[in-house]
């Protein structure tokens, strides 16, 4: 848990910004910046889901019948833990969605020629100096819109679950 404490002193928009630097206006530098950098609140998540179920009766009786670490991982780990994984990388989308967008507004992201919000707010702001305030403030807007429904989206489903 020291490499994780150590990788979440960085700051996710720089680290971002260094890997996205190397491979330029690709979808696959995206996807690796937003798993390098946010892998660590799931592997916190997970861990203290595991600590937490050591201390359970279920657990405890596992261990009494002699199963092995790995049979304790299948049977008693795995189901508890892989519902919360499932909301972690849930959540997760509404801020990749950012990291895109503002990777690509900076111009680290994807190439000008592919649809993204982070082009759209780029050009944009292009052409905010001309007075055309709106072609800022639409894909700003729909920015905000679909992190929060995002967000939402996959909230609702946990409270309801």
């Amino acid at each position: 848990m020291r490499g994780v404490d150590a990788l979440n002193a960085v700051p996710h928009l720089l680290l971002g910004i260094v890997v996205a630097s190397f491979f330029r206006g690709s979808l696959l530098a995206i996807v690796m910046v937003v798993m390098l950098t946010h892998w660590t609140q799931t592997a916190r998540m997970v861990r203290s889901e595991i600590l937490s179920l050591r201390q359970q009766d279920q657990f405890r009786a596992a261990v009494s019948q002699g199963f092995t670490r790995a049979q304790l991982i299948r049977h008693v780990g795995l189901p508890r833990v892989l519902g919360h994984l499932g909301v972690a990388s849930g959540l997760l989308v509404p801020h990749a969605v950012w990291h895109e967008s503002t990777l690509t507004f900076l111009g680290l992201g994807m190439p000008p020629h592919l649809p993204s919000l982070g082009s759209l707010l780029q050009f944009g702001q292009e052409s905010l100096l001309s007075g055309s305030w709106w072609s800022l403030a639409v894909p700003a807007g729909l920015l905000v819109l679909t992190t929060v429904s995002l967000a939402g989206l996959f909230r609702s489903r946990v409270s309801h679950a």
